[in-house]
C-alpha cells in the first residue's frame, strides 16, 4: 500500500470512528428524553458555548478517581438554574449536558442516578456546584 492509500485509509477510519460517536451520542440524548420524565418540559441540551464552560469548570476541579471529585467542604448557597453533568456511565454521556431547575433534577433524581451513578450540578453562575455521589449524598460546595 502506498502513502497515499495509507492516507486515505487513515482518514476513512477516523470518519468512522466520529461517526460511530455521533451514532453513540444520539442514542444517548434518546434515552435520556425517554427515562426522564417530561424531559422537554423541563430540561434542555446545552448549546456549544455553554458546553466550552462546563468543560473548562470541570477540567479544574480535583478529582479522587474518575466520577469521584475531591470535595474539601460544604458550602450553602441558593440553588435555581443549573447545568448537569453525568460523571460515570456510557461514555457518550460525557459529551451531553443538560439545564434546568435544581428542583427538578432532585424531584427526578431517580432517572438521572440510573443514567449515572456520580453527577455534578453546576450553578449559572459556574462557581457553585453540588456533587451527588454514587450513594445519593448531596455535597455543595464552590471552587475553589
Amino acid at each position: 500500500m502506498n502513502a497515499e492509500q495509507e492516507k486515505l485509509l487513515q482518514k476513512k477510519k477516523e470518519q468512522y470512528k466520529l461517526k460511530q460517536k455521533e451514532k453513540a451520542i444520539q442514542e444517548a440524548i434518546s434515552s435520556v428524553v425517554q427515562n426522564v420524565e417530561c424531559f422537554n418540559e423541563k430540561y434542555r441540551f446545552v448549546e456549544e458555548s455553554e458546553k466550552v464552560k462546563i468543560l473548562k469548570f470541570v477540567s479544574e476541579l480535583e478529582f479522587e478517581a474518575p466520577g469521584q471529585l475531591q470535595v474539601k467542604e460544604k458550602c450553602l448557597h441558593k440553588y435555581n438554574k443549573m447545568y448537569l453533568c453525568c460523571l460515570m456511565g456510557d461514555c457518550a454521556m460525557y459529551d451531553i449536558f443538560v439545564f434546568g431547575r435544581y428542583d427538578d433534577f432532585i424531584n427526578d433524581y431517580a432517572a438521572w442516578e440510573y443514567i449515572s451513578p456520580y453527577l455534578l450540578l453546576i450553578d449559572d453562575d459556574f462557581y457553585h456546584f453540588i456533587y451527588i455521589n454514587d450513594y445519593g449524598e448531596i455535597i455543595e460546595q464552590q471552587k475553589i
